[in-house]
């Protein structure tokens, strides 16, 4: 009681997306291994909100596992399994989607999404442990029309883009960065310090 150490999941000092190339059509992507929430989350994706932005011109492109059990031949999607280089895939990102509505814990896709200032359309789950930034770091859609509206804004609005995308920058160096572990490494230096030293004679042979 009263000495927990709280050290946040964090990462190295990682640069912006630098989006797709230019003169393509705006980039969707997701990342993820091949698990019941992944695949449930991707299929209602798929299913429900994809129809929607498709004819937008958009295209969205899937890496992971979870690229096996997808159905194939979908207009405007990319199933491309699993990739050697994950940031690499992030990095050819313009807009990030988790649709996982099930799980458990701090969903670390949705933290590298911000980690590289990507706009981001997320569920309440998808969130989990993460709060502070709805609105401006990242899109929160809590059902269907949320999620089809603010993806449909991300999409035709280059501007609104722009704006998320530095916001979602800033908010993720600022909790899930380097310094992020600040605190707690601050406080295990602090307890070393004040371990006595043991005096040679009462160190066991």
């Amino acid at each position: 009681p009263g000495r927990v150490i709280l050290a946040p999941h964090a990462l190295p000092a990682l640069l912006p997306a630098r989006g797709s190339p230019p003169g393509a059509q705006p980039r969707i992507g997701f990342i993820g291994g091949d698990s019941p929430m992944n695949r449930d989350g991707l299929r209602w994706l798929l299913d429900q909100v994809w129809p929607a932005i498709q004819p937008l011109g958009a295209e969205l492109h899937v890496a992971g596992g979870v690229c096996a059990e997808m159905p194939k031949g979908r207009p405007g999607v990319v199933l491309l399994g699993e990739v050697a280089d994950q940031q690499a895939f992030l990095d050819g990102l313009d807009i990030a989607v988790n649709p996982v509505f099930y799980g458990g814990g701090l969903k670390i896709k949705t933290v590298e999404y911000l980690a590289r200032g990507l706009p981001s359309v997320l569920t309440a789950e998808a969130l989990f442990g993460i709060q502070g930034g709805a609105g401006t770091a990242y899109a929160l859609a809590e059902d269907r029309a949320q999620f089809v509206a603010a993806l449909a804004v991300l999409v035709r609005d280059r501007a609104a883009r722009g704006r998320m995308a530095e916001a979602a920058f800033t908010f993720g160096r600022r909790h899930f960065g380097p310094q992020a572990l600040a605190p707690a490494i601050g406080t295990l230096a602090a307890l070393a310090r004040g371990v006595p030293r043991l005096a040679p004679a009462s160190i066991p042979a």
